[in-house]
């Protein structure tokens, strides 16, 4: 059993004292530390235990925590500090709070090496990029004593050495990469090792979790509600959202729900039993999904979605794409759909370009003499994307790593809110009556990269698996594959941009 020396009241005291006296919020005030924030800020500063693992409820302020303390022991300390992460946005978010605080008071500005002098606000723009920041912690001339704050990735740590380490989001850095990050503490015998970050997977980071050695920090939603930090009609509005369990409960997922590629279920199969194969009348906006195939053993769907439920309304193998004109058009004309590329959204990869085409001319203008542009690309960039902004662009966007993965995702978070799903379809005399097959949606898995960007299991990776198109629930996240409100939020520079990462 390791002898690990526990942060106590005092060093937390300390740590609240010193942010407090030399730190500022944006809006310029004195920055309060909470408890378990003084905690985190402890194990940095205080550098008691060589080994440490953090996890907190997300949006609990810890890399602003982090940066300060790293910020804080540089200018104490000659010491190197490495910020790792699996890519180096992730790791700039640290970097980037570090570059921000600096120049909050004299003491810390004093210390930092700077290329040339410049205003505070200057400088906070001249370091936005940098990977690489130098400390005088004492002394002149050839004695003086130096610190640095340096960046790299996982994949980048071979070749380096640092004797403290700080591992942003941990758990999503694979078990082969995190080897190269502790060799970068072979050269130093009095080493330091923090990770940071949620549970996501079950790898080197849940170890960690477990093995004595480390000094651990838990932070669930409890102990942040307590804190302010967030609040309970917050937490319930979360409860039913996917992700709950790692990023407020701060529980890793179970081994059963994970498969041997680290992709995890959007929903359970005890969650959607209670929502599928229900009799409900739809309200509110409705939108038609339209996933397009080309016969044989795929069937080409059309499913409508309201604001409380949805139902796949016709469902039928055939090689003629176009005959879902006359049905789109049916459709539209009896549930009251305009028909426009606001409510119709049409898979317009391989096959369905056609259809799509088609629509573009018959349909080429919606109310305001707007272009319509009824086709879906999965594979194209999510919305919301925002652009022209040369500083922040990778950590604003949304955390998809594709629209796919982004319909999918809100598709999921509707699901797992309870919208509903209908029992059948509606009988076609030329062609029977077919089943909705919304177990599909059990074969829908996705995963964290290590970017932090959520990807979904590919068609083809599910074909590899013996798992054929789901096309039925294709068909229903077409119809969250846009935005109801804009969906290209523009750029405008400010003095500063503050930067907080995507909030998973």
């Amino acid at each position: 059993m390791a002898n690990l020396l526990p942060i106590t009241e005092n060093h937390k005291q300390i740590s609240k004292d010193l942010v407090f006296a030399l730190y500022k919020d944006e809006a310029g005030k004195p920055i309060v530390l909470t408890d378990g924030q003084a905690e985190i800020f402890s194990i940095i500063f205080f550098r008691l235990n060589p080994r440490n693992h953090v996890m907190t409820t997300t949006q609990y302020g810890k890399s602003l925590v982090i940066g300060l303390a790293v910020l804080t022991r540089a200018c104490c300390n000659p010491e190197p500090w490495c910020i790792v992460s699996g890519n180096t946005d992730k790791a700039h978010i640290i970097m980037d709070y570090v570059i921000q605080h600096i120049f909050d008071n004299p003491w810390t500005q004093g210390k930092f090496v700077q290329e040339e002098k410049a205003s505070s606000s200057d400088s906070i723009r001249q370091y936005r990029n940098k990977s690489r920041l130098s400390f005088k912690v004492s002394g002149k001339g050839p004695s003086a004593l130096y610190s640095e704050i340096f960046l790299t990735t996982a994949k980048g740590a071979i070749g380096h050495g640092s004797q403290n380490i700080v591992v942003d989001e941990s758990s999503l850095v694979p078990d082969k990469e995190f080897a190269f990050i502790m060799r970068m503490l072979g050269g130093y015998n009095d080493n330091f090792l923090v990770e940071v970050g949620n549970p996501f997977l079950r790898n080197h980071f849940m170890r960690a979790s477990r093995n004595a050695r480390y000094y651990k920090v838990v932070i669930t939603w409890e102990q942040a509600v307590r804190e302010g930090r967030l609040t309970e009609d917050f937490i319930e509005e979360m409860r039913n959202q996917a992700f709950f369990g790692v990023l407020y409960e701060v529980k890793f997922p179970t081994a059963e729900s994970i498969d041997s590629g680290g992709y995890m279920p959007l929903i359970t199969e005890e969650k959607l039993d209670h929502i599928k194969d229900k009799e409900f009348e739809m309200f509110g906006e409705l939108r038609m999904g339209v996933d397009v195939s080309g016969g044989g053993a795929n069937y080409s769907d059309i499913t409508i979605r309201g604001k409380n439920g949805a139902k796949i309304v016709w469902k039928h193998t055939t090689n003629d794409t176009l005959v879902l004109i006359p049905q789109i058009e049916k459709f539209c004309r009896q549930y009251g759909i305009p028909i426009d590329d606001d409510h119709i959204f049409i898979d317009k990869v391989g096959i369905g370009k056609g259809l799509c085409d088609r629509m573009n001319e018959l349909y080429p203008h919606k109310a305001g003499f707007e272009t319509n542009d009824f086709g879906i690309n999965f594979g194209s960039e999510p919305f919301g994307k925002i652009r022209n902004n040369p500083l922040l662009a990778a950590q604003k966007d949304p955390p998809y790593v594709n629209l796919r993965a982004q319909a999918y995702w809100l598709c999921g978070e509707a699901l797992n809110a309870g919208l509903m799903l209908g029992s059948a379809i509606e009988p076609d005399p030329n062609h029977g009556e077919l089943k909705a097959d919304w177990d599909q949606f059990l074969d829908i898995k996705y995963k964290v990269q290590s970017d932090k960007k959520i990807k979904f299991k590919s068609k083809k990776e599910m074909a590899d698996d013996g798992i054929e198109s789901p096309d039925d629930a294709d068909s229903l996240a077409l119809t969250f594959a846009k935005k109801e409100a804009d969906a290209v939020v523009d750029w405008k520079q400010d003095d500063y941009i503050h930067s907080s990462g995507y909030g998973l």
